[in-house]
């Protein structure tokens, strides 16, 4: 158990900065959740109609495409010398996260909750401005840190 919470976390943390925004044209994610609905409409995949918990079954199958999406994309950039097969891999990796983001019913919701993890992700920076980094390069949480805050979802 201690390493699927160990996987689950580097899965989590591997999606931050996938929505790029810029001021006159933001770049979201519409269309690729336009395209996974279609998949899920063909196959008769989950779509939530509003945010909310699927039944236990429904987790539990997209947690373990997500790990085994993870581990693909893991095996790709361990070997490193295949750029499209680590861009193949992290795009199933989204694909499936994207088909999560549907059958929890967030699709209305997912740009505002983007924007608030990317909000308390920014709060890291350290009093100087500079990002506080633990050894092997990952952000640690800076003396501002604030947590995201989703209460919009309850």
């Amino acid at each position: 158990m201690p390493r699927l919470r160990e996987h689950q976390n580097k899965v989590r943390d591997s999606f931050t900065g996938c929505v790029v925004q810029k001021q006159s044209k933001e770049i979201k994610m519409e269309k690729q959740l336009s395209q996974v609905k279609e998949f899920h409409k063909a196959f008769g995949s989950a779509i939530g109609k509003r945010p909310e918990m699927p039944s236990s079954d429904e987790l539990a199958l997209r947690q373990r495409l997500i790990i085994e999406e993870a581990f693909e994309v893991s095996d790709e950039l361990i070997e490193g010398n295949c750029l499209p097969g680590a861009a193949k891999e992290l795009v199933d990796l989204m694909y499936v996260t994207l088909g999560t983001v549907l059958a929890l019913g967030l699709q209305g919701e997912f740009e505002r909750c983007f924007d608030a993890v990317h909000a308390s992700n920014m709060s890291k920076l350290g009093d100087d401005g500079k990002p506080v980094l633990r050894g092997d390069g990952k952000v640690l949480k800076g003396p501002n840190f604030s947590p995201a805050d989703l209460s919009f979802l309850l």
